[in-house]
């Protein structure tokens, strides 16, 4: 559930809602990610023919759909910077990414979003963490990277 959550908070963050037929796909990458970090190496293997069986459609819908996600965070200029910056930017990224890319990055933001407290402001910059890439609140500690 706390997965969940974090998932629809962040691609709304991104302006991916559910008018893309990706945003389905990757709410159940993530649930399927949760459950075994390790399906994303066979990502045509075993990720796209699972999240095709659930959506009764082909492995190659769910790829297509979900590169036009990746495409429309990626040329969108009115997203939120610096949250784009906390799932990419710490990366180094500077090329579009690949759907697997983009699914593992994503996935590693929304297990820091729920390990960190973002309930908090921290001491130094006085915003929220969700929003402040290099600053992280845990345990009402502020905690630079």
């Amino acid at each position: 559930m706390k997965y969940e959550l974090a998932t629809k908070y962040v691609l709304h963050g991104l302006h991916i809602n559910r008018r893309y037929s990706g945003y389905n796909y990757i709410m159940y990458a993530i649930h399927l990610m949760e459950k075994d970090i390790f399906c994303i190496d066979c990502i045509t293997k075993s990720l796209y023919v699972d999240i095709a069986r659930k959506y009764k459609t082909s492995w190659k819908c769910v790829e297509r759909n979900i590169r036009t996600v990746v495409e429309a965070v990626w040329d969108d200029t009115e997203i939120d910077r610096e949250l784009w910056i906390g799932i990419f930017g710490s990366n180094g990224i500077i090329r579009k990414p690949t759907n697997k890319e983009f699914l593992e990055y994503l996935f590693e933001y929304i297990e820091l979003y729920i390990y960190y407290d973002r309930t908090k402001k921290c001491d130094i910059t006085e915003k929220e963490c969700i929003l402040y890439p290099k600053c992280r609140v845990f345990q009402g500690k502020c905690i630079l990277k």
